[in-house]
């Protein structure tokens, strides 16, 4: 038999806390991927030249170009934008990726999320599991639910979707006509 912390033990909180970590990882996940769909673009386009420049242009050709563009943005896609959304990930799973990346809680937000859904016959004493739900209640809220901790990988991850993006711009706007060739097979 399970039981759940009652509200005003702070188990209720907890569990929004830990949705709020949950959410800031799945944002960096994103533009994570967002990176990864903008590099596969990049890798598209190349693909398409090189495939275009050694087996010529012919109406097969083209579609063999445009088919193996969309599989690779498509997969991309799906990888980098769809996946990190559709994936549920435990509130252990999450406890456990705060501890690593923020060291100084050690072990109080993974205690207290078995606290909150352990079972009610591992003795231990109702007043302990409290203190430990709000000390790391506490914690959680200093490390701003998980913003302070993925803060840095997300200016990291947008730096390189934007650096991609202008590359790929610059590919496409300077670089030669067959790249701008390419883009229009793929993506007009």
């Amino acid at each position: 038999m399970t039981a759940r912390v009652k509200l005003e033990d702070g188990g209720d909180d907890l569990r929004e806390a830990v949705v709020a970590v949950r959410r800031h990882w799945r944002r960096r996940r994103m533009v994570e991927g967002l990176a990864v769909v903008a590099a596969a673009v990049i890798a598209a386009l190349l693909g398409g030249v090189l495939i275009r420049s050694m087996a010529g242009s012919s109406a097969s050709i083209v579609t063999a170009t445009r088919v193996a563009g969309y599989l690779v943005v498509g997969a991309a896609l799906a990888w980098g934008g769809v996946l990190p959304l559709v994936r549920r990930v435990d509130d252990h799973r999450v406890a456990l990726y705060l501890e690593e990346q923020a060291p100084e809680l050690r072990q109080l937000l993974l205690s207290a999320v078995d606290a909150i859904a352990g079972p009610d016959a591992d003795g231990a004493s109702p007043s302990l599991r409290r203190r430990v739900i709000r000390h790391a209640l506490a914690e959680v809220d200093r490390l701003e639910r998980g913003a302070v901790v993925e803060r840095p990988r997300v200016r990291r991850a947008v730096a390189r979707v934007a650096a991609l993006a202008i590359a790929a711009v610059l590919l496409v706007v300077l670089g030669p006509v067959s790249v701008r060739d390419i883009a229009r097979i793929l993506f007009v």
